[in-house]
């Protein structure tokens, strides 16, 4: 299964609401061949929850292909890039010549493509992505994966917005949610006081599931050292100034 930021050791999967709306929606698309947007700001387990779902799919013989692009690639580098994907080759020619051999690659068998940071693509991209997945001889599942400003460069084309089939716009965590999540997460936090994990929230991690993980990271290291099972409000403090963080008000 997919990995925690920074390889996090001790830390649990947990099913939030947008990773269970996130397994459904995967699954969703998959069966139906459809397209999919999932979307939010950096660090809230977007990536992690599609990997998750992906390889759920793969376990069930779906092949699964996840492909990421610089910033503003071409409709070249982006066929060439799909194609080594699923084939491992590196492929070379004209693009549209590319774009004729990736229509022949997705017509082989059922699989889904996922293409991570799609705030990057521009109108090309898009159109080919799209012109692939409407053609009849195609067989594939398309996930469109993105941070900032994703939903709005994708819906600025309506002939693929009315295409997206299931869409998950991720959200950072309320108070409510880290105080359910958070001592799920980590075995520091399991019987932590909710006012000091509030006070952690507030003043560094800010409901961000990333934020959160790597503030672990340090605190689980903290408290070996000091051989506490549970984080205190003093080891709490430290992590904060290690994170760049407020330590808040004593």
């Amino acid at each position: 299964m997919s990995s925690h930021y920074l390889n996090l050791e001790g830390a649990r999967t947990i099913n939030t609401a947008w990773f269970k709306l996130t397994q459904l929606a995967i699954a969703e698309i998959a069966e139906e061949l459809a397209m999919g947007a999932f979307h939010g700001d950096a660090g809230l387990g977007k990536t992690f929850a599609v990997r998750y779902a992906a390889t759920a799919l793969a376990r069930a013989d779906m092949e699964c292909t996840w492909v990421e692009f610089p910033e503003k690639p071409t409709m070249r580098r982006l066929t060439a890039g799909i194609l080594r994907a699923v084939t491992g080759v590196e492929h070379r020619g004209e693009r549209y010549r590319l774009i004729t051999d990736l229509g022949h690659v997705l017509s082989e068998r059922p699989r889904l493509l996922i293409v991570d940071e799609a705030q990057r693509l521009n109108r090309d991209c898009i159109e080919t992505l799209r012109h692939l997945h409407d053609d009849p001889g195609t067989c594939f599942a398309l996930a469109l994966v993105g941070g900032n400003d994703c939903w709005d460069v994708l819906s600025r084309y309506p002939m693929l917005r009315s295409r997206i089939f299931a869409r998950v716009a991720f959200e950072a965590m309320t108070f409510d949610e880290v105080l359910q999540v958070i001592p799920k997460f980590h075995g520091i936090y399991e019987h932590a006081d909710p006012k000091l994990l509030a006070l952690i929230d507030d003043h560094c991690t800010h409901g961000n599931f990333r934020n959160w993980a790597s503030f672990t990271k340090r605190a689980a290291k903290l408290c070996v050292t000091q051989r506490a099972p549970t984080i205190t409000e003093a080891l709490a403090r430290s992590t904060m100034t290690l994170q760049g963080g407020s330590r808040a008000a004593a």
